[in-house]
């Protein structure tokens, strides 16, 4: 496994990193000093390999944390990359950063968001959908109430060229311009036959 970063300070060497449960800190279940450390002095980035197995590190019951150590003394002394015998104690150096041993992203969360999203761009579809269907009933409404005013314009001309006040009570209480004519007719049909009685 392999711990990549960048020093923030010039000043302090990079010299640790150890692997501990978070119910034992005092015990290192994995650990590695300048032999296992890659550092550019000019950019300051830093690969720290950590030697395998790695089972059990992460989503475990018992909690794991990645401690980085830094050393202030002597720090032009450190050689990096270069094998030793010496043995790594922490306990005479400083503590510069403790990190819960977690996947970021965390491979589950990358699952639910990827279900998400696809839930959301469904969502959208038919929502979509949706506003289309919406939006072509509305249309066709348009139409029929477009069709409704021609045709009353329509029935309008041809009661005025029939001489019918279009716009009388009589009219509208009679139902349009056809029962107007049809009353009219029925009205001279009996005046008509009182005519030839008398």
């Amino acid at each position: 496994m392999d711990i990549r970063g960048t020093m923030l300070s010039s000043e302090v060497g990079l010299y640790a990193a150890r692997i501990a449960s978070i119910k034992n800190l005092k015990k290192d279940l994995k650990i590695s000093g300048p032999p296992n450390i890659q550092y550019d002095k000019a950019t300051r980035n830093f690969i720290i390999s950590v030697e395998g197995p790695s089972d059990g590190l992460f989503y475990s019951d018992d909690v794991k944390i990645l401690e980085i150590y830094i050393r202030k003394q002597q720090i032009d002394k450190i050689q990096y990359g270069v094998a030793s015998q010496e043995r790594i104690n922490v306990a005479h150096l400083e503590l510069a950063l403790r990190l819960p041993m977690e996947f970021i992203p965390d491979p589950r969360t990358v699952i639910e968001d990827a279900h998400d999203r696809e839930k959301e761009e469904r969502d959208l579809a038919d929502r979509r959908k949706r506003e289309q269907e919406e939006k072509l009933v509305r249309e066709a409404q348009k139409l029929v109430r477009q069709e409704e005013k021609r045709k009353a314009r329509e029935e309008r001309a041809a009661a005025k060229a029939a001489g019918v006040d279009y716009d009388s009570e009589q009219y509208s209480s009679a139902g349009g311009a056809g029962h107007s004519e049809k009353s009219g007719s029925k009205k001279s049909r009996a005046q008509m036959a009182d005519q030839r009685s008398v």
